[in-house]
């Protein structure tokens, strides 16, 4: 009974964090076409984009590790 409680926690625990690596990766990409798009409005303005290079490259590097340890846990030999 108890092992069979562990293995539905383990793999709860491995769809939310492949659900939440899922949600991150693609909100990078989203933020990315975003910044792309608006790129020639910022060089007309004179802006640059400074910091916020970094909410897409931070949300991908969280994103990609969950992913693969969701992956990675399901495909696991048992």
């Amino acid at each position: 009974m108890f092992v069979m409680g562990a293995m539905l926690a383990l793999a709860l625990a491995a769809a939310v964090a492949g659900l939440l690596g899922i949600g991150c990766a693609i909100a990078a990409i989203a933020v990315s076409v975003v910044l792309y798009c608006q790129r020639e409005k910022r060089a007309a303005n004179g802006e640059s984009l400074g910091a916020v290079v970094a909410i897409p490259i931070v949300l991908f590097c969280v994103g990609a590790p969950l992913v693969m340890f969701a992956v990675w846990l399901f495909f696991m030999p048992a």
